[in-house]
């Protein structure tokens, strides 16, 4: 059966390409048309990107009080994305990867999980500043439909439940244990029906949401690096932006600033809001619709948005692979990090007295 669906995909793409002859050499033209010096701007952007996250990162580190080298928290970062497309568990599975690094080197896994958990709440966070203006974007250009309301809709919602999971966390770490798992059951009786088995693990939920509580108690005493991730966060998709707007210029397609944030809300939306991992398919259609839409020709569309996210999704996942074989071999770059985070997490004892008791022992 499946050779018989690769088969069907082969012809299709075979008479698509015969009845499109004119669009594909076009496309061509326009791929070989690109100026090599945006490409590589783009390139250094979103080397920025991957900069801005491994210091984001030790921001969450230091906050919480752990200690990581910062080319290894890049390195988890970039694990982190790669094994949530090949084990899409709703982003349990990359987290795995910092707590699983934190145990290697002795220190808290709670915390570790913390680090993660803020770091997608801010990343989406800061989205929100660019879906409001994206969307106002559109609005004005008589471009929303409900495809691009119903995805915010659901950006909104992931965004508050972050949110409140976090606020809950850090006032009321066994109610939030006791929902997640119930949560966890409820999401499995819904989708046992189609997948024959159980999509989350009660025991995870119910544990992450009680290591969440106990990491989110470093945090209730230093309310003043929440500004800062938000700035952060905001900072995170100016420099993705920047990687799009490289990308337009590379390929001489014109670009107009209302239609530079809409493309890259839509592009955005729809990597975070898609039945498909890492939104693929998804996002390279709804940004190549987005564009003609702004009456772009298709195929400087199709070019912008394959390039674009060959630089920003397909290159940090390879990255991500090798990101995750390295890992084991960067460990000593922490030094004795595990050492002293060994010996302050374990129980002091009671310091002995130079002169000798009058007591012995029986």
């Amino acid at each position: 059966m499946r050779r018989v669906l690769v088969a069907l995909l082969l012809l299709l793409g075979l008479m698509f390409v015969v009845g499109h002859q004119g669009e594909l050499q076009r496309f061509i033209q326009v791929l070989r048309s690109g100026d090599l010096r945006y490409v590589a701007l783009a390139f250094a952007f979103q080397a920025a990107w991957f900069a801005h996250v491994a210091f984001m990162f030790d921001f969450l580190y230091r906050a919480l009080g752990l200690r990581e080298h910062r080319l290894r928290l890049l390195l988890m970062a970039l694990s982190m994305n790669f094994v949530n497309m090949v084990a899409p568990t709703a982003g349990v599975s990359g987290m795995a990867v910092f707590a699983s690094e934190a145990r290697d080197q002795g220190q808290s896994t709670a915390k570790a999980m913390v680090a993660t958990t803020l770091y997608i709440f801010f990343e989406h966070l800061g989205f929100l500043a660019v879906l409001f203006v994206g969307l106002w974007v559109l609005v004005r250009r008589g471009r929303l439909t409900w495809v691009e309301i119903s995805a915010s809709a659901v950006m909104v919602a992931i965004v508050i439940g972050l949110g409140s999971m976090l606020y809950l966390g850090a006032h009321a770490g066994r109610p939030l244990a006791t929902f997640l798992a119930w949560a966890a059951r409820r999401i499995n009786a819904l989708l046992r029906p189609f997948l024959r088995r159980d999509w989350l693990s009660e025991a995870r939920a119910h544990q992450f949401g009680h290591d969440l509580s106990v990491g989110l108690k470093e945090l209730r005493a230093n309310p003043r690096f929440v500004g800062l991730l938000a700035l952060m966060g905001i900072g995170s998709k100016v420099w993705l932006m920047l990687v799009l707007y490289a990308v337009f210029r590379a390929f001489h397609v014109p670009l107009s600033p209302g239609t530079w944030i809409a493309a890259f809300t839509v592009a955005y939306l729809f990597l975070v809001v898609s039945p498909a991992p890492g939104g693929v398919g998804f996002v390279e259609s709804a940004l190549t619709v987005t564009l003609t839409s702004f009456y772009l020709p298709v195929e400087d569309a199709v070019v912008v948005a394959l390039v674009y996210r060959g630089i920003t999704f397909w290159i940090p996942l390879l990255l991500g692979f090798f990101a995750l074989r390295a890992l084991p071999w960067t460990r000593h770059l922490n030094g004795d990090n595990a050492t002293i985070a060994a010996a302050s997490a374990a129980p002091r004892a009671e310091p002995s007295s130079p002169t000798p008791t009058h007591e012995s022992e029986p």
